[in-house]
């Protein structure tokens, strides 16, 4: 038997500063003591003007910053997991990921309605069309730091 055949594959997708507790209780409940495996992605979260100035260094960064905090937290909190600074659309970046990593199910963490960036607004419509059972965590814009 392949002992990654029992391996949950969870894809977490960072697309706010989830500087939360609640994320990481998320991604224990799903895991569920199983073996696992847990990517997570980081989209730069560019403005539109920076994303067609092609000027999305700062955000890059932000993005390599954003990701360290949350495999920080996700370990602090017993989980195990890897990840990379993705694609600056979501959806590309999640498509990339599933590409690579055939997640069982996918996690995704956006900023409240009022506060999404320009590209995560198109966010749900995409997230219905996934094969992979999804699960949107909505972070307060007074907790998205």
């Amino acid at each position: 038997m392949n002992p990654a055949a029992d391996q949950m594959r969870l894809l977490v997708v960072a697309d706010v500063w989830c500087q939360i507790d609640g994320l990481c209780d998320q991604v224990r409940n799903e895991l569920d003591d199983r073996d696992s495996d847990v990517l997570v992605i980081a989209p730069p979260l560019a403005s539109r003007v920076h994303t067609f100035a092609s000027d999305t260094d700062p955000e890059t960064e932000a993005a390599r910053d954003r990701l360290a905090d949350v495999l920080k937290r996700l370990k602090e909190h017993g989980v195990e997991a890897r990840g990379l600074v993705a694609a600056h659309d979501p959806t590309l970046a999640i498509d990339d990921a599933l590409a690579e990593f055939p997640a069982e199910k996918i996690i995704v963490v956006t900023d409240t309605g009022d506060h999404e960036n320009w590209r995560e607004k198109r966010l749900p419509a995409y997230l219905e069309g996934l094969d992979v059972p999804t699960i949107r965590v909505v972070v307060r814009h007074d907790l998205a730091e």
